[in-house]
């Protein structure tokens, strides 16, 4: 059974390891380990983890090569890492052994979304942290944890992923939702592990020019396209995270006069959502609190999330999200013209 997430693996050039790295610093990550022999770098914040990978001659290197900046592997905290690699052969993934080096850790894996890894750890695994030369404790917050991933897949390959999450990772689907788009439509599932420590919504593409089917064009296949990380204080997080030059997604006004209607909220923290670009959904006596930083070289962004007795994604706010999205991408389109 999956327990959490425990690191994911950006593949980066090294210009883009440069980029990346200040924009984890300015989310309020620290590097708080260097590989002992690769190109490899450990960022850290609270329960959330980070790993920069620029080693030539390297998975990484080649995962790089043909996606661009990207996420190439996930490792997952299991309660028997033995059982999930025999769950996993007997579901027909072959396993992946890449180049250990002297003393290195081994840790098991398997192939994931387009040909990205997910690698398994329990507590009787060698400490993969010994690999790094550790250069001091991560800090506190405001960010906690990996909240939840999306991955964006072609309409072919959604029941073959959803049936691997399924059997391979033992996740439960959701019911599947159309999306609202400024260039047409699209369908996502969130699937889940049963205590939701690992939740990956997979977003279908079908064509046309939606930001799912813009980010398998610019991917080049299906990847990983959104990163959201949990905290218990968003406002704290965007605050810090803008001062230290972290760009988010703009936000139209309209949105916060249109929220003024739907829901009651006190005029302070409507105009302080407003200030900073913060997204609001409620249901229930649960609230649900979220921002999006702009995409990183039109590959991947992170969302910040706050969750407060609330299980959803917004996804009243998706079509917002999008519209934004959208809006750059074209003027961005524009520009280079």
């Amino acid at each position: 059974m999956v327990l959490a997430p425990e690191f994911l693996e950006f593949a980066v050039s090294d210009r883009e390891a440069d980029a990346l790295a200040a924009l984890f610093v300015g989310l309020g990550f620290a590097k708080v380990g260097e590989h002992r022999t690769k190109a490899v770098e450990l960022y850290q914040q609270g329960e959330a983890r980070f790993v920069i990978n620029r080693e030539k001659d390297s998975f990484a290197q080649s995962f790089q090569l043909l996606h661009g900046p990207s996420v190439c592997a996930l490792t997952l905290k299991v309660d028997s890492a033995a059982r999930a690699m025999e769950r996993a052969r007997a579901m027909d993934c072959p396993p992946y052994v890449g180049r250990i080096g002297p003393g290195e850790a081994l840790i098991p894996a398997v192939g994931g979304i387009e040909g990205s890894l997910i690698y398994f750890i329990d507590d009787s695994s060698a400490d993969w942290r010994a690999d790094f030369l550790i250069e001091g404790e991560p800090p506190a917050g405001p960010l906690t944890r990996i909240d939840h991933l999306s991955n964006v897949v072609r309409r072919s390959e959604v029941l073959s992923w959803s049936l691997f999450y399924k059997t391979v990772l033992g996740l439960a689907a959701d019911r599947q939702v159309e999306i609202a788009d400024p260039h047409g439509a699209f369908y996502s599932r969130v699937l889940a592990s049963p205590n939701r420590a690992l939740r990956v919504a997979l977003n279908v593409g079908d064509g046309g020019a939606t930001g799912v089917s813009r980010f398998l064009d610019a991917f080049g296949g299906a990847g990983y396209q959104q990163i959201a990380i949990a905290t218990q204080d968003i406002f704290a997080a965007v605050e810090t995270a803008r001062a230290a030059g972290v760009v988010f997604l703009p936000i139209p006004e309209n949105y916060y006069d249109d929220l003024a209607t739907r829901f009651e909220i006190a005029p302070d923290m409507l105009e302080r959502m407003r200030a900073l670009g913060v997204l609001y959904d409620r249901l229930g006596d649960g609230e649900f609190l979220h921002i999006y930083t702009r995409s990183f070289n039109r590959r991947f962004f992170f969302e910040i999330v706050e969750r407060r007795n609330y299980d959803g994604f917004g996804a009243a706010n998706t079509p917002t999200r999008l519209a934004a999205q959208a809006y750059l991408d074209d003027a961005e389109s524009a520009a280079a013209f």
